[in-house]
């Protein structure tokens, strides 16, 4: 069950994140860290360095979100950022659920700079309008770019 807090920040998601995270919640308890970041939320995160690059070129910062950080809850209900194998799990589970939701995704936890709070659907069918069974390849990284981490 996802608190009213986390509920707001998932709710500036776009509908295929939400669906996705909503079906996570229903075997895990988590946190919504972040959906969509404003101009100002995203230059705070750069400056703060819980994001690697400036806006507008996060993908939390389109509207709705293509992405949001989720943190698993321990059994007191609160983040423990430390506990690497609880945010190893919750990849393989929100992995797992957008498989079974026909979504792609990307976790930042498969990143060589780690970023295991996140998660960012990676394509769109311009025909649609809908990130659902996509076929379109996934695009290999460009080793010269700084990836996106927040």
């Amino acid at each position: 069950m996802l608190t009213k807090a986390s509920r707001d920040k998932l709710a500036t998601c776009c509908v295929e994140l939400q669906d996705l995270v909503n079906e996570v919640a229903q075997t895990q308890n988590i946190c919504v860290c972040c959906g969509h970041r404003t101009k100002e939320e995203q230059e705070e995160a750069f400056k703060n360095k819980t994001s690697k690059v400036h806006y507008p070129n996060s993908r939390h910062n389109t509207k709705p979100s293509s992405a949001v950080d989720l943190a698993p809850l321990n059994s007191e209900g609160k983040i423990d950022w430390n506990d690497i194998e609880a945010f190893n799990a919750l990849g393989l589970l929100v992995k797992n659920a957008a498989t079974k939701l026909g979504l792609k995704i990307e976790w930042g936890g498969d990143w060589v700079m780690r970023d295991r709070p996140h998660f960012q659907l990676v394509s769109m069918d311009t025909r649609t309008g809908s990130m659902r069974g996509t076929d379109k390849p996934k695009r290999k990284p460009d080793s010269t770019k700084i990836r996106e981490t927040t």
